[in-house]
């Protein structure tokens, strides 16, 4: 479900379609230099931060996004 193949899958039968993490980096890209926690982007969508935090982690790994060492997530 989250391998590579699997990802690259979901892209070939529709490529078009946004995923949560295209969704969600385009929402952090609009929020500049302030970035945007879990907890914000959760409030946006109208979802769980628990939700959220997979992708921004499939982000990080990406190297779409950093974590703020001054941040620290809570809940």
């Amino acid at each position: 479900r989250n391998s590579e193949a699997s990802q690259d899958g979901a892209r070939m039968v529709n490529p078009k379609r946004m995923t949560l993490c295209d969704r969600y980096y385009d929402l952090i890209l609009q929020s500049g230099h302030k970035g945007m926690s879990a907890e914000d982007i959760a409030a946006i969508v109208d979802s769980a931060p628990y939700l959220v935090r997979p992708r921004l982690t499939d982000l990080k790994n990406k190297g779409k996004v950093v974590v703020k060492a001054d941040e620290r997530r809570t809940g």
